[in-house]
């Protein structure tokens, strides 16, 4: 039998707050996290300098002038020159563009390549986890910026070999962070869910990335039982 149930506010007792603009959620970003604000702003500068060097930068930074060898900074050179006569500050300035690209690029295949084995080794545990940690630990007992100059120095010379040396000792502490979120995640009630409505195990780790939605790990299965 249904009842109907009367509610004691009707409405809502007071307004919502309305949604904030780009604008503002700039300006709330930068008075909550103020340090965030100026390395984003770092980065953007040297951004702006990389992408407009060709504009901005004085001097050809390849170009050099053997009278003009070690020139203190003056209001030609603000940056004085090298020991070939080169514009410090024009350098600097093109030289942003390998800076950013060598870290960004091994930031993003070191974390990849750390994810992925953090999910295989929480996934397939055993001997294969067994083994992948023991690799970790490798990676872990040599300081890292040692680590990255002995792999330069054996790889050569060359911008390829930069970002593949600073890539390496990001894989293992990405690795240990994805493993423990990993394995806390396929301990959870709807992991196992799925496994007894009729997953199989390649088929599991799908629903990791969902935490929050179970109902979609319910789903899936039920439609390929059903031919969907």
């Amino acid at each position: 039998m249904a009842t109907n149930l009367e509610l004691a506010h009707a409405t809502a007792s007071a307004e919502l707050s309305p949604r904030l603009s780009a604008a503002e959620e700039v300006v709330k970003f930068i008075r909550t996290k103020p340090l965030g604000a100026a390395g984003a702003l770092i980065i953007l500068g040297m951004m702006g300098l990389a992408f407009f060097a060709g504009a901005l930068a004085p001097y050809d930074p390849y170009v050099g002038d053997y009278g003009q060898q070690f020139v203190r900074p003056s209001a030609e050179h603000w940056f004085g020159t090298d020991e070939f006569g080169r514009d410090v500050l024009s350098r600097i300035m093109f030289g942003a563009r390998i800076a950013l690209f060598v870290g960004f690029t091994a930031s993003f295949f070191g974390c990849t390549i750390g994810a992925l084995l953090g999910v295989i080794s929480a996934f397939w545990g055993g001997r294969v986890d067994l083994l992948l940690e023991r690799l970790m630990d490798i990676l872990l007992a040599f300081p890292q910026l040692i680590l990255a100059l002995a792999i330069a120095s054996i790889l050569g010379p060359a911008v390829q070999n930069v970002v593949i040396a600073i890539s390496i000792p990001v894989i293992p502490r990405v690795a240990r962070v994805v493993r423990s979120a990993a394995l806390s995640v396929k301990e959870h009630v709807y992991v196992e869910a799925v496994q007894a409505l009729g997953a199989s195990r390649s088929w599991a780790p799908r629903s990791w990335p969902r935490p929050r939605s179970p109902t979609w790990a319910w789903a899936r299965p039920s439609r390929r039982r059903h031919g969907g």
